[in-house]
């Protein structure tokens, strides 16, 4: 079927303006910091280009977690040579706004070509392009560069694998093949493990609904699997640092409830129809999991998908694309339900892919299925506008569903009133989006004067609305600093609302009011929402929540990570904080935050000349003087006596030299994480560093003065590299 240039220009310059909007925010200078934006991603990267400026690495931080391998966490994506390069040559600014907005024109091109090579016209493919790329998920997502940036690639590695299987030509199957390989080495090095095998299982689907249709030939089929193990090789970069980071963290022990935790609930359906129907986007009450359980692709969509369903029979060649498009659907919501979808329970006894947690991600997979169907039943419109025809008449039975809100609302109205207004006005509106996109559509295919325009000009302005009522969220709500009560997390809403529970202390901070309810700041005023920080020199803090301190090179036993470390410590103990040197506290008083000063933190280097052995370091370190006795993992014989000093000489990330003077054999302790990458030299012989008080590391260094250097070289940085 022909486009029409006026089509394509409406959608065109829809879509045109749409971007813009994203873009204009921050034109002035001004960062996006609402949710992890703020949280992580731009202090990793204002860590990374402060420490580029002065020729230092960064695989290793001493600035949260006491020491942490920030190669690790996946969250930089700094092995990638296009992010690289992209801070090495352009200002934070606006390095971290291409890095962050750029999704969303490459996820537009990418799936518009998918589109087209899969037989539909441009302005259906440019319209079925903008529906994800603009949907719940990714809008929602803005806050996690690396997953939004994975995403990215999927339309392309879908192109790419279709050329593949379906193309032949056995030159364009050679660059396709190559595209594959990279394109997958490109995802792994931008982080996000979880999006990158969530990206291959949608291209399993892919290959799986092409395999029912008799497209896929044993030989192209392991060209694709070479392609992928290929591509693998190419990210060991960032997939060895990261499976070493998560053999020591926290998530190694993820339980069952942890890795289904966020999961869809069926009730979720009814997004499509009404997006704020549920208080915190989802029937489960999760405010902190909203932008997660997001399935809202536009009122628009929805009507186009169903009918795109119900006259399948009637589209020719574009009938095989929905059957893809429904096996993306049903597949990702299974995944996407959890528990109660199943697929996500069998994946949980997989090795390391039963590590990735919340299965509401997998909305990505049905979003795909969504924007397909919503082209196809684009192109089923303009054919019953070009024939003159009207929608099917089964389409009308959608209605049944904002028919029977309606009553709900009636029924709650005739009990409670109005009561809470704010739920009844939003459920309203939502009924009514629907209700507008419903009869547009209609009115569309009935030819109806300027209401086609309307409908892509509404299709768009619902999706952004939507985006705008999570992220302006806070500008409407009450203070959480005075109105310290939330309704309990899972609970499913009803019209009377669920008992209350406090809400978690971060979310009273001045910083997270602030981010909430200003989405975009420059970086001094986001700074400056927190009390100014009185730590010097090597003393550190606790309570800080989030990785500020990485922009302020201030040094935290705390911080804010996909993997966190496994301690051994309790720092909500007195004594260990002690030991890692732990001196301010932000605390919370009065709705106010402020810094309290911690009495007797120990210095960061320092010799003892007393070990015990223990296997529970947190136990012990109850029973014994910290400041005079050190706890390790084997017993140490050290002689009576004078402890001696060490000076620390010389500090860069990753690196340290200390220089001992000690009347006898002693144990130098360092307050830093212990990691086994780490590697200590003493007067130039290199040895392995032992555990102290379970989590940070020293070395037994010998009478007299002598020079130690520790070193951090991981087996996953140097054989990733």
């Amino acid at each position: 079927m022909a486009c029409s240039r006026s089509r394509l220009m409406i959608v065109a310059g829809t879509v045109a303006v749409l971007l813009l909007l994203l873009l204009l925010p921050v034109l002035g200078g001004g960062y996006y910091v609402v949710d992890d934006l703020g949280r992580r991603e731009l202090p990793f990267r204002a860590y990374y280009v402060n420490h580029l400026a002065r020729g230092e690495g960064v695989a290793w931080t001493p600035h949260i977690y006491g020491g942490y391998y920030l190669f690790g966490d996946a969250h930089t994506g700094i092995d990638h040579p296009v992010i690289a390069l992209l801070y090495r040559v352009v200002p934070l600014h606006g390095a971290f706004t291409i890095e962050t907005l750029v999704r969303y024109p490459l996820l537009i091109a990418g799936t518009f070509l998918l589109l087209r090579r899969w037989g539909l016209p441009a302005d259906a493919s440019l319209f079925g392009s903008a529906t994800l790329s603009f949907g719940g998920f990714c809008l929602m997502h803005v806050g996690h560069v690396p997953m939004g940036n994975v995403t990215a690639h999927l339309p392309w590695q879908l192109l790419a694998a279709d050329i593949l299987f379906r193309d032949g030509s056995p030159r364009q199957a050679r660059w396709a093949w190559l595209a594959i390989a990279l394109l997958t080495g490109s995802q792994c090095l931008v982080g996000a493990p979880h999006m990158v095998y969530m990206s291959a299982q949608a291209e399993a689907i892919y290959l799986l609904a092409l395999a029912v249709s008799g497209q896929v030939r044993r030989g192209p089929l392991l060209a694709w699997v070479l392609a992928k193990l290929l591509g693998g090789l190419i990210g060991c970069a960032q997939i060895l640092p990261t499976l070493e980071t998560l053999r020591l963290a926290d998530r190694a022990n993820i339980t069952f409830s942890g890795v289904l935790s966020g999961s869809l609930h069926p009730a979720d359906l009814l997004q499509l129809f009404s997006p704020l129907w549920f208080r915190a986007r989802g029937y489960l009450y999760q405010p902190e999991a909203a932008h997660e359980v997001s399935f809202y692709c536009g009122s628009v969509a929805t009507v186009l998908s169903a009918w795109a369903l119900i006259g399948w029979r009637r589209l020719g060649s574009l009938r095989a694309w929905i059957a893809v498009a429904a096996a993306f659907v049903v597949i990702g919501l299974l995944f996407a339900m959890g528990r109660l979808g199943g697929l996500a329970v069998l994946q949980y006894y997989l090795p390391l892919v039963g590590k990735f947690r919340i299965p509401s991600r997998y909305i990505l997979i049905a979003h795909l299925g969504i924007a397909t169907l919503t082209a196809v039943g684009y192109v089923a419109l303009i054919r019953a506008r070009a024939d003159r025809g009207r929608e099917p008449r089964a389409l009308w039975l959608l209605l049944l569903v904002p028919l029977g809100q309606l009553i709900w609302l009636g029924s709650g109205f005739a009990g409670n009133g109005f009561h809470p207004p704010e739920r009844f006005a939003l459920r309203a509106i939502s009924v009514l989006t629907f209700l507008t996109a419903f009869l547009l559509v209609c009115a569309s295919a009935r030819r109806v004067r300027f209401a086609f325009t309307l409908l892509i000009l509404f299709a768009f302005v619902d999706q952004g609305m939507y985006a705008v009522s999570y992220f302006a969220r806070g500008r409407f709500a009450p203070d959480a600093r005075q109105d310290v009560t939330l309704h309990t997390a899972g609970a499913p809403m009803s019209g009377t609302g669920t008992r209350a529970e406090p809400v978690p202390e971060y979310q009273r901070t001045a910083r997270w009011l602030a981010s909430q309810r200003f989405p975009v700041m420059t970086l001094e005023a986001f700074l400056g929402v927190s009390p100014p920080c009185p730590a010097r020199g090597r003393e550190r803090i606790i309570g800080w929540f989030w990785d500020i301190n990485l922009i302020q090179d201030v040094y935290a036993i705390d911080g804010y990570a996909s993997l966190s470390p496994r301690w051994q410590l309790d720092y909500a103990r007195p004594a260990a904080r002690q030991v890692a040197g732990v001196r301010w506290e932000l605390r919370l008083r009065d709705a106010e935050e402020v810094w309290e000063e911690i009495a007797g933190p120990l210095p960061y280097v320092r010799l003892v000349g007393r070990a015990v052995a223990s296997e529970d370091p947190r136990r012990t370190l109850e029973e014994i003087d910290p400041s005079v006795t050190a706890i390790v993992s084997a017993p140490l014989d050290l002689p009576p006596g004078d402890v001696g000093t060490a000076v620390l000489e010389a500090e860069h990330p990753g690196r340290l030299e200390i220089v001992t003077t000690a009347p006898a054999e002693r144990l130098l302790v360092v307050a830093e994480s212990y990691h086994p990458g780490w590697w200590a030299a003493l007067d130039g012989q290199w040895r392995h560093p032992i555990r102290v008080y379970g989590d940070f590391f020293g070395l037994v260094v010998p009478e007299g003065r002598h020079r130690v250097e520790f070193e951090f070289r991981p087996w996953s940085l140097w054989i990733g590299s």
